[in-house]
């Protein structure tokens, strides 16, 4: 959640983010399924993002199957 609503940053194949808006249909504890503003096979941002602004480089960390190709 920021000023202007819910949003998430998604990792682009450069390895920059991306600010996008999103609508959320529900949230339960640490689980949130987003309605709309998300693809299924995009990569977001889950730590750090309050220091994030859109074309922020950024560096994968985590299971190897996930990372965006260069």
């Amino acid at each position: 959640m920021g000023q202007q609503g819910e949003y998430a940053y998604v990792v682009k194949s450069d390895h920059t983010v991306e600010y996008r808006p999103v609508v959320v249909e529900r949230a339960a504890g640490l689980d949130t399924v987003i309605k709309s503003g998300l693809k299924p096979s995009e990569v977001v941002v889950t730590d750090g993002h309050l220091r994030l602004v859109a074309g922020s480089r950024v560096s994968i960390k985590g299971d190897e199957s996930q990372q965006v190709a260069p």
